[in-house]
């Protein structure tokens, strides 16, 4: 567990999973930590914990409890159809980590009390927050990524995107993914073709989908949060996160601009190992046709009826 506030971070890990449970169909887990009142619950109505201090943590202690108000998901607002992020393939464990897009946006009821190492208490009012929530799970991580994220835009606009390098395990081999999701307006927008340049400090990405285009750029100028993600040899704090990043959108149609927004609180993010300090540039190199049928949306609506059938007899991690 790991929790990142104004005032720094906090974490805690054990190693008796005993006491841990998971949900395999629904967003709903939860840890009591042995010998502390410290702990966490998630589901996709509301999240409560406490993390008590570790020796290098800078702040003694964090605990939340807070309501969630869905609004948008991953494909529409909420009550509307959703989609797999990653597409319908995403399904099968053979592109790992799955990864999916629970919340684009929504609000919260409710606070978070924070306690330093220098003895003052802070309480935030999470009452009407902006939140975001999303999953990862499977039996890999990537070696490398870059993760955007932001839904406080003057307009009617939410943006997730990222890109990783990941083992497609037949092969053993490595290759470059990504995407950027639009929420604009009631439409969904998917882009699964993406070229970009990336260190920490500036996000340049360029996206395309049918007739449309989407340049993002994000800028942030401070040192960032060191988060934990999964390693070979356990969690270790191989990304840097910050939620003060400036990001501008420019989406276009037949090259003509119909959105150009920013917002001063996203959420940017690098990470893996290694890391170099020059910029990484990419572009999704998953191959056609599978490219194009990850990310069909109409194809995702003929096939995830079959495959939620199917659930019924089998199986199938993530539905």
């Amino acid at each position: 567990m790991q929790v990142l506030t104004p005032s720094g971070s906090i974490s805690l890990e054990s190693p008796d999973l005993s006491t841990f449970r998971g949900d395999s169909h629904e967003l709903a887990i939860r840890n009591y930590f042995a010998d502390s009142n410290d702990y966490f619950r998630l589901t996709a109505s509301g999240a409560s914990g406490r993390a008590s201090s570790g020796k290098l943590d800078s702040v003694e202690s964090a605990s939340f409890d807070f309501t969630i108000v869905p609004q948008i998901g991953w494909g529409g607002d909420e009550g509307a159809r959703q989609y797999s992020t990653a597409g319908w393939l995403a399904a099968f464990p053979v592109f790992e980590p799955h990864y999916q897009v629970m919340i684009s946006k929504g609000t919260t009821m409710g606070s978070m009390t924070i306690r330093t190492k220098s003895g003052t208490e802070e309480i935030y009012d999470l009452d009407d927050a902006t939140i975001y929530l999303e999953k990862n799970w499977g039996r890999s991580f990537p070696s490398k990524w870059w993760w955007i994220q932001a839904n406080t835009f003057q307009c009617d606009l939410t943006v997730t995107s990222t890109a990783a390098r990941r083992i497609i395990p037949l092969l053993r081999q490595e290759e470059e993914v990504g995407l950027v999701g639009l929420h604009w307006n009631g439409e969904f927008l998917p882009f699964p073709n993406l070229d970009w340049s990336v260190n920490w400090g500036l996000w340049q990405i360029i996206g395309h989908y049918n007739e449309y285009s989407v340049k993002l750029t994000g800028t942030c100028d401070s040192a960032g949060f060191p988060v934990d993600c999964p390693t070979s040899s356990g969690m270790e704090p191989i990304a840097l996160e910050t939620f003060k990043g400036t990001l501008r959108v420019e989406l276009f149609r037949n090259g003509k601009i119909i959105v150009d927004d920013s917002t001063d609180e996203a959420c940017l993010e690098v990470g893996g190992i290694p890391w170099a300090s020059k910029s990484w540039r990419g572009q999704s190199a998953m191959k056609e046709p599978i490219k194009t049928m990850a990310m069909n949306v109409e194809l995702e609506k003929q096939v995830s009826d079959i495959l939620q059938a199917a659930s019924t007899f089998i199986e199938i991690p993530g539905l």
